[in-house]
């Protein structure tokens, strides 16, 4: 980003997104930005439902990520068996490696999605943007280049 003019909001919006850890919140700051940014309205709308597409499909890694997982070598020595707590075993399910490569599909699906909307229709408008941008602020009278 060097020679780059940085508002001095800037850095700390982007500081605060990277604190966040709550998806759907990041998600609410990426919609706002591309809002306040000024792109069309039907652009936030695909954006916003790329983001809910890719959230959804990281809800059952939420489930896998939070249970408790263990092994019964005699019962199921090929499965991982889960539960929700230490305690939960009434609750316990079984899993086996394939049960996993649908959600792991679809995550990659979902993401690829969202890189080629990045790819095709954000980047090339927000470079645009920023060119002017920067063409604007150099031509100030007072202005200090970073570079």
């Amino acid at each position: 980003m060097a020679g780059v003019p940085i508002a001095a909001g800037a850095w700390s919006a982007m500081e605060t997104f990277d604190m966040i850890s709550n998806f759907d919140q990041k998600r609410k700051m990426l919609v706002k930005a591309a809002e306040r940014r000024g792109l069309e309205a039907s652009i936030v709308e695909d954006l916003d439902k790329l983001l809910k597409a890719l959230q959804k499909a990281g809800k059952s890694r939420i489930a896998a990520a939070h249970g408790r997982w263990g092994v019964d070598q005699t019962a199921y020595p090929e499965s991982l068996i889960w539960t929700p707590t230490a305690g939960g075993v009434g609750e316990a399910m079984v899993y086996d490696a394939s049960d996993f490569e649908a959600d792991i599909n679809r995550i990659a699906q979902r993401s690829g999605e969202l890189m080629a909307f990045w790819r095709v229709t954000l980047h090339p408008k927000l470079e645009v943007a920023t060119k002017w941008y920067i063409k604007h602020l150099r031509s100030m009278k007072d202005f200090e280049d970073p570079a």
